[in-house]
């Protein structure tokens, strides 16, 4: 799906970050890692981005993606052929049970490269067209003055760990993700209050914010009523 590629001298998988944060069932502190996503655990990390977050993002609760089996496939699809590229990181408590806590599926956009995508469900084709009406807001790249930048499809944590700040984290990782792979931009769209309040503490800028009730008229395919947030917004980060 992208024209970038992990650089072939990079170790792989590399861990970007640790921090402490509550345990699952106390208020006991732990240590956590993020890291690259390994290939075995792909299908894993789909299971949960389908269980803990598709119900809840906007563009795909408010399409009924997730009621539509061939849609909410199709969605699986893009996710699988991004974590080929092994740019994805995921969240683990740093001790024996390695439990996953959480996944960031992460792209590289390239000026000037856009991926031919055979779009095949009606719900997912409404998505990409909202996304790109989002996305039109911000140039990136005439912006920062750079042919590349970092970006997601898609923040998860799992439902057992949250209220214990690991967006905040993951986001805080794409730091040393950025400096890994050359990039000095990260430019997300945040659909939902959680992540967008993550990023904030993260110190990510707000680029560019609408209200979902200000497109629905020109989107009438999607329901935003029952939106668990207000505002869509375009959030960057830039390093030096």
């Amino acid at each position: 799906m992208s024209k970038f590629q992990r650089p072939v001298d990079l170790p792989f998988p590399l861990v970007y970050h640790t921090f402490l944060a509550k345990d699952k069932e106390s208020d006991e502190i732990v240590e956590y890692r993020i890291q690259d996503l390994l290939e075995e655990g792909f299908e894993q990390a789909i299971e949960l981005m389908a269980r803990d977050y598709s119900p809840e993002e906007t563009f795909s609760r408010c399409r009924g993606i997730v009621i539509d089996p061939s849609a909410f496939e199709e969605i699986h699809g893009f996710w699988r052929e991004s974590l080929k590229e092994k740019i994805s990181v995921a969240c683990y408590k740093n001790d024996e049970s390695g439990d996953l806590v959480g996944v960031n599926i992460l792209a590289v956009g390239v000026k000037g490269y856009s991926p031919k995508i055979d779009l095949k469900t009606k719900p997912v084709q409404d998505l990409f067209k909202l996304f790109r009406f989002i996305e039109s807001h911000h140039d990136v790249y005439e912006k920062y003055k750079v042919d590349k930048f970092l970006f997601d499809f898609g923040l998860v944590t799992k439902r057992d760990y949250r209220y214990r700040g690991i967006a905040t984290e993951f986001l805080k990782a794409r730091v040393s993700v950025m400096k890994s792979f050359g990039l000095t931009v990260t430019s997300t769209v945040f659909t939902v209050i959680g992540s967008q309040k993550a990023a904030l503490k993260a110190g990510y800028e707000e680029i560019f914010s609408v209200k979902w009730s200000d497109i629905q008229e020109q989107f009438p395919n999607f329901d935003f009523s029952i939106s668990f947030s207000e505002f869509c917004k375009i959030m960057d980060l830039k390093i030096k």
